[in-house]
């Protein structure tokens, strides 16, 4: 196959979840326009495919685009990994990061204050708490499964306070859906 040129490797963003289906969009566009190359060539070297190859060229095309999209589909990360990161950032002390996960609204409970935000909110109400209690350690303490929800209890210490933290993830979205900071 001459003048078949070579697939560029496509970083991916930061964000796990944005720009994944694009990506695997481009993969399959041009794998589909190397198998296309490659039927032309075969054309061109055989002068004459007959009809009764075209169905099964037609249906593992078919078949190849739909096994890819399916896997596009479930490229979104899991609500595990997500709770791993969302305690990663915590640590970290990373609003911005942190913030990614978030739904487009969340409910934000810190001490006794209970609010439902959009991200960039959250981001500035967590930048805020960061600021005052920066973390020294964070400890998930259990984590569960209900109702369509992965929740975690975690410990989040400070040198100033210690606060029992609730994190709740919706499965299907793979998203912060409410955050809970109680002193202790």
């Amino acid at each position: 196959m001459k003048n078949v040129k070579s697939v560029k490797t496509v970083k991916f963003s930061q964000n796990p979840t944005k720009g994944l289906f694009q990506t695997r969009l481009r993969a399959i566009s041009l794998y589909l326009a190397r198998l296309w190359y490659t039927k032309i060539e075969l054309q061109r070297k055989i002068p004459k495919v007959s009809d009764n190859m075209r169905l099964p060229f037609i249906i593992t095309i078919l078949g190849l685009l739909s096994l890819l999209s399916m896997n596009s589909l479930s490229a979104q990360p899991s609500a595990g990994v997500v709770l791993n990161s969302v305690g990663e950032t915590l640590i970290n002390n990373d609003e911005n990061r942190l913030s990614r996960y978030f739904s487009d609204r969340v409910e934000l409970t810190i001490v006794s204050k209970t609010e439902n935000l959009s991200q960039a909110q959250a981001q500035y109400v967590m930048d805020q708490f960061f600021a005052k209690f920066p973390c020294s350690s964070f400890n998930i303490l259990h984590r569960g499964k209900a109702n369509g929800v992965l929740y975690a209890l975690a410990e989040y210490r400070s040198p100033r306070a210690t606060f029992d933290v609730n994190i709740f993830i919706k499965i299907s979205s793979a998203q912060v859906t409410e955050m809970r900071f109680t002193r202790k």
